[in-house]
């Protein structure tokens, strides 16, 4: 049996100390280090193979998105029951100073840009280590990740896993999960059924939006309607892309089977515009809540600019008959 703890962090020598502090408390430890995702399932593959029992500490490389190294890993060797292997923690491992500065980084690492790799990190992580302890560092990372546990160098404990499911603070924003308060912290989420006009909504997202960290969730515009789109905020960096198509833009022999499934979409089921909703979680350090949610909805057509062209159009054909 193999238990994983996966290391990854900005500084590379400081990940290097961590994973060396951590392998000092495992029973049977074995350091490994790869240069790709690639490479990282080939040498637990050769580790597997071998049979032999092991406390693996596996370091990757920061340019490594770790939330889609866990996807792999759950659909490979992470279905429960189906391999004795467990994957123990996700670690990223940071140094402190000047922490709130990583989210001002444009340039690109591995196809993204350096700030939404940093976020996206702490967001994944089960365990973030600091160099040293800093109230900003750990009120940065308790606003991003809300279960994340957070150790000092010198506290360094693993955590006994396996590891369970782990989102960000935004995610469950968008779920309607409540929140442990946070001083400094705003979270909200913006969420409405009024679709976003393009052009507005690429305007708001070129300002500087002072105090916002993450803005991330679900939304759509007027001008394609069918599609669902992902916006992504993390500190300087702003993107979307189309994630999907919203019910209503399906044919109704696309839908679910599942009576439950489909219960739950007609409960969501707006008349004017279907299963189509803005919903986005966002979070922020000294920000102003008022004059964001305020920036969200200068994008939206207002009630004018919908005129009558929505009206209970998603009633017709009747969705839910027969």
């Amino acid at each position: 049996m193999v238990r994983l703890h996966l290391l990854s962090g900005p500084n590379e020598g400081f990940v290097h100390r961590c994973a060396t502090r951590l392998s000092s408390f495992l029973e049977h430890p074995l350091l490994l280090r790869s240069t790709s995702t690639e490479e990282s399932f080939k040498l637990l593959k050769d580790v597997f193979a071998a049979g032999k029992q092991a406390d693996i500490i596996l370091h990757l490389p920061w340019a490594t998105s770790l939330s889609k190294w866990n996807s792999r890993w759950r659909h490979q060797w992470g279905h429960e029951g189906s391999s004795p292997h467990t994957l123990q923690s996700i670690v990223v491992c940071l140094c402190t100073e000047n922490v709130v500065s990583q989210l001002e980084k444009n340039h690109l690492i591995d196809e993204t840009s350096w700030a939404a790799r940093f976020v996206e990190s702490l967001e994944t992580a089960s365990q973030i280590i600091m160099d040293q302890p800093c109230e900003q560092a750990a009120k940065l990372c308790q606003a991003l990740n809300h279960k994340a546990e957070l150790q000092s160098f010198n506290s360094i404990r693993p955590i006994q896993g396996p590891l369970t499911d782990v989102h960000g603070a935004w995610a469950a924003l968008v779920n309607e999960e409540k929140l442990p308060p946070i001083s400094g912290v705003q979270r909200f989420l913006f969420s409405t059924r009024r679709p976003f006009d393009r052009q507005r909504l690429a305007a708001w997202l070129r300002e500087p939006l002072t105090g916002l960290i993450r803005a991330r969730g679900f939304f759509w515009v007027a001008d394609a309607p069918s599609i669902v789109a992902e916006l992504c905020v993390a500190g300087s960096h702003r993107s979307w892309e189309p994630v999907g198509t919203w019910w209503i833009g399906m044919r109704r022999s696309h839908w679910p089977k599942d009576p439950a499934q489909i219960a739950r979409i007609q409960e969501q089921w707006h008349p004017d515009f279907g299963d189509r909703l803005q919903a986005i979680g966002c979070i922020g350090l000294n920000c102003d809540p008022v004059l964001l949610k305020s920036g969200l909805e200068s994008c939206l057509l207002s009630i004018d600019d919908l005129g009558t062209q929505w009206a209970n159009v998603a009633m017709v054909p009747a969705p839910f008959s027969d």
